[in-house]
């Protein structure tokens, strides 16, 4: 199986920076990013498993989004 990332900013909500992360650079208005493309909070006992998976975030048009600000 494949799980597979969207390329579309648009399914990606905006949360609050965490502190660690320094100033928002996703959204305008500092304070916000995307939020991650597995993302969960308060979780505990989650294991993702598979003899041959892939996780494809298709990170390209992210970072091509990132280089060109």
């Amino acid at each position: 199986a494949v799980i597979l990332a969207s390329q579309d900013e648009n399914e990606f909500p905006l949360i609050p920076v965490l502190p660690s992360y320094g100033r928002g650079r996703d959204a305008p208005g500092d304070g916000f990013r995307y939020s991650s493309f597995i993302f969960g909070t308060n979780l505990t006992d989650v294991i993702v498993t598979g003899a041959n998976g892939t996780i494809d975030g298709q990170g390209e048009t992210w970072w091509t989004k990132f280089k060109n600000n």
